[in-house]
């Protein structure tokens, strides 16, 4: 189906553009000083998205790579590569009514630093 070395060189890839440098504004210095002399914010307990939202940033990546497959380049249209970033993760696995939401049919390998990726043939149309 799909070479590994293919796989490696695309999660190489994704690795080298997530370590390019980013400029950061002069003035976030200040920002940061601003926020942390501000009083302390409502307990997480309060705040209802406090436990959601790394859940709704991963889906909000995967749906990403989905729409824009920046990584896709070179493979087969109907190959979709899948990436996420979880340096804590033990294991990962893609789950979906494409592989009938099975977690053996679709394990995420890791790459290095916490990187996880896999490489999904679908044929087109619409997925959850």
């Amino acid at each position: 189906m799909f070479e590994r070395q293919d796989e490696e060189d695309i999660v190489e890839r994704v690795i080298r553009e997530l370590r390019r440098p980013v400029s950061i504004d002069r003035a976030l210095d200040a920002r940061v000083m601003s926020e942390i002399a501000r009083p302390p914010a409502q307990p997480a307990a309060r705040r209802p998205f406090a436990r959601v939202w790394p859940w709704l940033a991963a889906a909000a990546l995967l749906a990403a790579a989905v729409i824009a497959r920046p990584w896709s380049r070179g493979t087969r249209p109907d190959a979709f590569q899948f990436v996420l970033i979880a340096p804590q993760a033990a294991s990962v696995a893609l789950v979906g009514d494409f592989n009938d939401w099975d977690p053996a049919r679709a394990p995420m390998h890791a790459a290095r630093d916490g990187v996880w990726a896999t490489v999904i043939p679908l044929a087109p149309g619409r997925y959850r």
